[in-house]
């Protein structure tokens, strides 16, 4: 699940550039590889719409990721006052 996690927190932190720090901070906490991260963020920013799509492919793959997903986006939205939930609808479908 970290592996969705990672990819999410990628999108979010290529969106939203100005709450890089928060991310982090939520990474930190939740013990979520940075480097992963970073590999995520690098192929984001060279193709956002395939990155997307992959974490969409990612959540219909793994039997309870839309559920814990879910609970994570609560608890970036907890570090990051700028998120809005319609960020994570788009993904869950």
């Amino acid at each position: 699940m970290n592996d969705i996690k990672a990819l999410f927190l990628a999108i979010l932190m290529d969106k939203y550039a100005d709450c890089t720090e928060k991310f982090k901070n939520v990474s930190d906490n939740e013990g979520i590889d940075k480097d992963l991260i970073a590999g995520y963020l690098a192929q984001v920013k060279t193709d956002l719409s395939y990155m997307q799509l992959s974490l969409q492919a990612k959540l219909e793959h793994n039997v309870g990721a839309k559920a814990e997903l879910e609970v994570f986006f609560e608890t970036i939205s907890m570090g990051v006052k700028e998120l809005q939930h319609k960020e994570l609808d788009s993904y869950l479908g």
